[in-house]
């Protein structure tokens, strides 16, 4: 016994001796626990966050220079559209004739809570108050990339900005331009807006596909109307606080959509402790199975259509003389997951079973288009002698450099441009994958043929009441 006393005694010592000559505060902290973050369990409703990224540095490699950026993003945070919303009015309607007392339980709050869009005109539209206001999102983009690509900026130039027909687009554009070319937005920026009807075919940042679309759609109503199990545990957990109140697993499933959507307004939501984080969990699975499956790799036409705008990305990082160094499109999520699909540059899964959740799965939709989120495209020209001197392309999704699963080998694990271009060569043209109708544009020519005014940077008159497509 007294040998145990004795090593005991010896090891106290020996950590004693090493604390006092070392200090007791770590550099690193070494605790990540349940690594939870509500804005990481929000799918595509909530505010925008950076990707969870490798670790690789955000800025050009060493000995390069970034000569072009395509970038093609999102709106920024909104208010909910009209089938959420009205889904949100109706099981509030639900609450609100609740014939009894909310007092204790998940719901206490209700007493004093009331309901951040009032007016229904607010639908559609992008917010502008709230920490994580779209405008303020929009803005504050712009400002960062300017900063980032100010090399890139000539004054004796008119860069034009291109948006989808959609009022929050619209104002998202407007803003990120407003931010990025500061005094000199109405002299260098010239708005374009592309429309989003179907007639415009390849010539779109919202290509729609006219072959096997109604398969995607059974597909994505399928998800959307079996969303993951412990969303129906909420509704029961909640029925049982308040008898009668009778909430349903599509109840539920709104409750938790409206308190992602909260948070695009205000800073904080009452709503998001009434689930649990296994809850939220299973929520933001349902949302990543509904991309999957509607729009991502897990559909027919998701690549098909992302292809229309890989194909156009080519043709600009090949021939520079001819296209702008700086080239800004914004559209909505499901104009940019099929493009994240298409381009191929993470291994997502073949499919997301609906009675389990794929915890460790790579398509997660709050990672590719969050509110606000966006693919940024560079080429580079690198002159390092580690590599060979020449041009490189690097992809970058929300502010994360990802690099290309199968082509690497550059400076800042980018892609030679080379090897870029052959690796989609191949790739089926968006209007021969999708049977564009022969009287439709065929191809996608908006970057080389675009308005130099600023007939479009202001809005001229008032925004009609939850105005969407213009």
């Amino acid at each position: 016994m007294n040998w145990k006393l004795t090593f005991l005694a010896f090891c106290m010592s020996a950590v004693s001796q090493a604390q006092k000559g070392s200090s007791r505060t770590s550099s690193y902290s070494q605790e990540f626990k349940d690594n939870y973050n509500i804005l990481k369990q929000t799918g595509s409703l909530g505010p925008y966050t950076d990707r969870r990224s490798h670790g690789i540095s955000r800025e050009p490699p060493e000995s390069c220079t970034v000569d072009q950026v395509i970038l093609y993003h999102r709106h920024g945070e909104r208010y909910p559209e009209d089938m959420t919303g009205n889904k949100i009015k109706q099981t509030l309607h639900k609450i609100k004739a609740y014939n009894s007392s909310f007092d204790g339980g998940d719901l206490a709050f209700l007493k004093t809570w009331t309901y951040w869009m009032e007016d229904d005109c607010l639908m559609n539209q992008e917010t502008s108050s709230g920490p994580y206001s779209g405008h303020l999102d929009a803005l504050r983009r712009g400002a960062e990339y300017k900063q980032r690509y100010n090399h890139l900026f000539d004054q004796n130039t008119t860069y034009p900005i291109f948006t989808s027909g959609y009022q929050r687009v619209l104002e998202t554009a407007r803003k990120f331009g407003e931010g990025f070319f500061s005094a000199n937005y109405t002299t260098n920026a010239a708005v374009n807006i592309l429309s989003e009807d179907a007639s415009a075919g390849a010539n779109s940042l919202t290509p729609q596909c006219y072959k096997n679309a109604d398969a995607d759609k059974k597909k994505l109503a399928e998800a959307m109307m079996n969303p993951p199990h412990p969303i129906g545990k909420a509704a029961s957990r909640l029925n049982s606080q308040y008898p009668g109140l009778n909430l349903t697993t599509a109840d539920a499933f709104t409750l938790t959509s409206l308190a992602a959507l909260e948070l695009n307004a205000r800073p904080t939501s009452p709503w998001i402790d009434v689930f649990t984080s296994d809850e939220w969990a299973a929520f933001n699975y349902g949302l990543d199975r509904m991309y999957f499956y509607g729009f991502g790799p897990g559909g027919i036409t998701g690549r098909m259509i992302g292809s229309n705008f890989v194909n156009a990305t080519l043709r600009a990082l090949l021939n520079p003389a001819s296209t702008n160094k700086l080239l800004f499109n914004f559209a909505h999520d499901s104009d940019i997951v099929p493009v994240v699909t298409a381009f191929d540059i993470i291994d997502f899964e073949k499919e997301l079973p609906q009675d389990r959740i794929i915890f460790d799965r790579n398509f997660q939709l709050v990672d590719i288009v969050p509110m606000g989120g966006h693919i940024t495209i560079e080429r580079l020209d690198c002159g390092s002698q580690d590599y060979p001197k020449g041009k490189y392309v690097r992809m970058i999704l929300n502010e994360a450099v990802v690099p290309i699963k199968d082509c690497q080998s550059g400076p800042g694990f980018s892609c030679p441009l080379k090897k870029f271009a052959a690796r989609y060569s191949n790739m089926t043209s968006y209007s021969k994958g999708c049977e564009v109708p022969s009287t439709y544009p065929q191809s996608f020519t908006a970057w080389w043929n675009y308005n130099k005014t600023s007939e479009y940077n202001y809005q001229k008159t008032p925004v009609s009441c939850g105005l969407g497509q213009l």
